[in-house]
């Protein structure tokens, strides 16, 4: 086999890439383009053309600051085409594209409008698939597209529920492919006509008219046929001849179906006018009690610093007062500079609240004051207001703590236009003051407990929708029945306000809740949690409204309306229950939102009562209508079936290859002018050119790799690149290589100070008689990875690391460590935490240990070991720093030898130490061993036992 030598200095071509783009660009695609794990991404913009799609790509890319990305110039000529190309010849770049999240191409089908049935096809590049159900599963999507003579079994794989949306990935032959777009056919699928239901009372005489988007029939007489109905409405501009189907007996119901131009269409909803109809039933609805007085239960919640209050003022009631407005103004060396608006003498806490927040008194002090809280004095509400002389507490707190400009601002009440009595400031200190904070909140998490149910644990500074979310996951809470309004925190001084109204099923009601805001952090001083009861929730007076039929009619039927919504046709004898249904279904009202009562019909009236969310508000009356239009049968557009490019691959060609006078796999950098291949051997001598790139050599054994002291560049790259643009490198930092026998370091010289060797899976044995000095303090000179079982490693000389960086194996049977002129430090060694290693002989240097061995012996030197279990220690001389956690099943010492467990006193495991010498020492003063065992053979010197903690002693052969 050959011999080569490295000479390097190749003249350097930069790297050329040429990159298409598929055709078929869609909007909202992403184009990715990936360099080690950095990534530069475009979406696609609607009605996307290539052309401009390739130039703005380009733009994207040449504008990125990114260090990576910033080595490659991007340009393109034609639409589809980038060129990319190396900024600096002979420094290779690897880019990875994408057009979604991977290289193969994924369409997705999905099916739109709901279709009721029928079936659709695909179209794949000329070939059509059988007829597929609307509501086909994947798999049968699947086997239909593998049914095409174009897609063979395995080159497409389908997932998606029954129905869809379908993803279409184009695998197997398919695969890294920009594959043709499938169509669809949707001629049968079958969607969903409107119907609508329209049901004239029991008229006996009269016309009537129909309205359709802003057009009205002419006069329709009370008992027309259904043609007559059909007719007059196909007249109407906005209907049209054919595009209506109206079924049903003289008189009506009449079923008006849409078709044809309005088919599968949520169309609009016909109106009636029946104001020329007679004899029909004489009902009518009155309002017997007006509804209102209501109030959602609200809550107000805070945490701050109690020595930090922002603001607040007592207000003294005054029962003397009879009528009239106060104001609360902020003032100024006595100059008012804002004030709130006029507040009725007998406000309620939360009028004055509202008052107060409606005007923003913290831009005249540089602050922001949001939400704050209005309570009587003592904390609770009940009935009372300042005119029945009870006093209020005004106190709230700033989003933005307050700078030294809001001294000497105070809070006033006046009362100019209060009747017959005065609200006054109580109190003294901070009282009517603002306060300047200045120190922190330590909290860093809340939660709030709504009667005996907590929410999970949320920020400090989270959203009010998210509290609002967890208050509603709460199970006596629920959704859509509490709304949070929060004062949006900007600092850690005041973090928030929280505002909790009970809305929905809880609204209009005294929920019964104690709603509490706490924290699970510890040691936060005076941090106050504070919640206020700051309006009762009350159901108010429930709106009554009466339903009643006069001439107590034997037939006929009526409907009744609210906010634009009609019933159903009701029955002239129908009970109450039955009115409820028919009310509650309109969806101006709602489920449980009112109670019907007396009947039935004609001769009892029913007593309509308005609850739940509309119990306490005054309501329109309920009107009667002569003719009612219900949607019986919702329409829905046509079906669709859409098909889009999700994922799609893009080509890339490497059209010049990097090469330069560090690349290993340029020929001209070598004495033969070929690149070495398997059974050869390579020779790095007499030269300071480095090998940086072509590293990947993985597929290529050398019978020998000979790296001498008189190579002074480096052999693959740092992990950091320093090349100008700092990043972390994404290239191959190894030299991946394996080699029969490996000699590092023969010869006199300086050395390479980085030498990264990755012999792969090759049986290797490596001779390291010297090194350099490394890159730098720490890092050894000679950084080696291999995985064979039976690998050997000896070092007589020289800075070696195997497996040194995180994540990174290597297996080692047999590392033998020597010394030349120094037993102490010729050598130094570092085996990480991912090397699996079987025996070490060692007759001197510096070693370190991060994993499990089977047996060192040490003759001089010193180990430190950092993990790992062991089963054999034998140190004959020489130092033993153990700091493992793990077992040590067995230790002897001999000779000088002195093993420290004083480094780490972390709890260890000590099966036995066997002391075979009076000169070798033992040093626990920590007492880290649990339970230490010393077997003392043919020694009796207990002086050099340094524990600290008792011990117990065996005797072998004693002196």
């Amino acid at each position: 086999m050959a011999s080569h030598i490295w000479i390097g200095g190749a003249p350097a071509k930069a790297q050329v890439d040429t990159i298409t783009i598929p055709s078929n660009v869609e909007s909202g695609q992403v184009f990715t383009a990936k360099i080690g794990n950095k990534e530069l991404t475009y979406t696609y913009p609607p009605g996307p053309v290539l052309a401009d799609v390739t130039d703005a790509i380009v733009a994207v890319w040449s504008a990125s600051t990114i260090p990576e990305f910033a080595e490659i110039s991007a340009s393109s000529i034609l639409a589809g085409e980038i060129t990319l190309t190396a900024v600096t010849p002979g420094k290779p770049f690897i880019v990875s594209f994408s057009i979604g999240s991977g290289t193969n191409e994924i369409q997705v089908i999905t099916i739109g409008n709901n279709p009721i049935g029928g079936t659709y096809t695909l179209t794949f590049d000329g070939q059509t698939t059988v007829a597929i159900a609307h509501n086909a599963t994947a798999e049968t999507v699947q086997t239909a597209l593998e049914g095409l003579s174009n897609i063979e079994v395995g080159d497409v794989a389908v997932t998606g529920a029954d129905g869809g949306p379908y993803t279409v990935e184009f695998i197997g032959a398919l695969a890294n492919t920009d594959v043709a777009m499938m169509t669809a056919d949707v001629t049968n699928l079958l969607g969903t006509d409107e119907q609508q239901v329209i049901s004239l009372t029991s008229s006996t005489g009269g016309t009537f008219t129909l309205s359709y988007a802003g057009q009205t029939t002419g006069n329709i007489a009370y008992n027309a046929s259904a043609a007559t109905v059909e007719t007059a409405l196909e007249a109407l501009s906005t209907i049209g001849a054919g595009n209506v189907s109206v079924s049903g007996a003289n008189g009506g119901p009449y079923t008006v179906t849409f078709q044809n131009a309005l088919g599968k269409t949520d169309v609009a909803m016909i109106t009636v006018d029946g104001a020329l109809l007679t004899g029909g039933l004489n009902v009518s609805v009155t309002e017997t009690t007006p509804g209102g007085g209501g109030q959602n239960e609200i809550w107000h919640l805070s945490m701050y610093d109690s020595s930090n209050v922002s603001g607040i003022l007592r207000i003294g009631g005054d029962a003397s007062a009879t009528s009239g407005t106060f104001t609360i103004q902020l003032q100024i060396d006595s100059t008012t500079v804002m004030q709130t608006g006029a507040i009725a003498y007998d406000a309620t806490p939360a009028e004055i609240m509202a008052a107060f927040e409606a005007t923003d008194f913290g831009k005249a002090v540089g602050g922001t004051y949001p939400l704050c809280f209005a309570v009587q004095a003592g904390g609770s509400l009940g009935s009372g207001t300042l005119a029945d002389g009870n006093d209020y507490l005004l106190w709230w707190h700033p989003v933005v703590a307050l700078n030294s400009a809001s001294a000497g601002y105070t809070l006033t009440i006046d009362n100019t236009s209060l009747v017959g009595g005065t609200y006054g400031e109580l109190g003294a200190g901070s009282e009517g003051q603002l306060v300047t904070e200045s120190g922190n909140i330590s909290f860093s998490s809340f939660y709030i407990k709504v009667g005996i149910e907590e929410t999970d644990d949320l920020a400090w500074n989270t959203s009010a929708a998210t509290i609002q979310a967890a208050l509603e996951g709460l199970s006596n809470v629920g959704s859509g029945n509490v709304q949070v309004t929060s004062s949006a925190p900007d600092d850690v001084f005041d973090p928030f306000v929280l505002k909790v109204e009970f809305i929905g099923d809880l609204a209009n009601q005294d929920t019964g809740f104690t709603v509490d805001i706490k924290t699970h952090n510890t040691g936060i001083g005076t941090v106050q949690e504070d919640d206020f009861y700051t309006a009762i929730g009350s159901s108010g007076t429930a709106e009554v409204q009466n339903l009643s039929i006069t001439g107590s009619p034997v037939s006929g039927t009526f409907g009744l309306s609210f906010g634009g919504v009609d019933s159903a046709s009701i029955a002239h004898n129908a009970s109450a229950a039955t009115v409820q249904a028919a009310l509650e279904a309109m969806s101006s009202i709602g489920s449980g939102n009112v109670i019907c009562t007396g009947g039935p019909l004609p001769d009892t009236a029913v007593v309509i009562t308005f609850a739940g969310s509309l119990s306490g508000t005054a309501l329109a009356e309920i009107t009667v209508v002569s003719i009612t239009v219900t949607e019986s049968v919702k329409g829905g557009n046509a079906p669709t079936v859409t098909i889009v490019t999700t994922q799609s691959p893009v080509s890339q060609v490497a059209t010049t290859a990097s090469e330069g006078p560090n690349h290993w796999d340029t020929p001209a950098n070598w004495n033969t002018n070929t690149v070495p291949t398997n059974g050869d051997t390579v020779y790095i001598s007499d030269s300071e050119i480095s090998i940086l790139y072509g590293l990947d050599q993985s597929a290529v054994t050398l019978a020998a790799l000979h790296i001498e002291q008189t190579f002074s560049g480096f052999i693959g790259l740092p992990r950091t690149n320093s090349d100008g643009l700092s990043y972390f490198e994404y290239r191959d930092q190894y030299l991946k290589i394996g080699a029969t026998t490996l000699f590092i370091g023969d010869k006199e010289g300086d050395g390479s100070d980085r030498i990264k060797i990755d012999l792969g899976s090759v049986q290797s044995t490596v001779l390291i008689t010297d090194s350099g000095d490394g890159e730098d303090a720490n890092t050894p000179a000679i950084l080696l990875l291999g995985t064979h079982a039976s690998n050997v490693i000896n070092v007589n000389r020289g800075s070696l690391g195997v497996a040194y960086y995180p994540t990174e194996v290597s297996t080692i049977a047999l590392l033998r460590q020597a010394f030349f002129d120094d037993a102490a430090d010729d050598t130094t060694v570092y085996l990480g935490d991912g090397v699996t290693i079987t025996d070490i002989i060692k007759s001197g240097g510096v070693l370190d240990i991060n994993s499990n061995t089977t047996s060192l012996d040490q003759t001089a030197g010193s180990t430190t070991i950092h993990a790992g279990a062991h089963t054999l220690l034998n140190i004959q001389d020489g130092l033993l720093n153990y700091n493992s956690v793990d077992t040590a099943s067995e230790i002897n010492l001999s000779g000088e030898s002195v093993l420290i467990f004083d480094q780490d006193s972390r709890p260890k495991t000590i099966t036995i130490i066997n002391k075979l010498s009076d000169e070798s020492e033992i040093f626990d003063v920590s007492g880290s061993i649990a339970n230490p065992v010393i077997d003392m053979e043919n020694t009796g010197d207990l002086s050099k036992l340094n524990m600290g903690k008792n011990f117990k002693l065996t005797f072998g052969i004693t002196t």
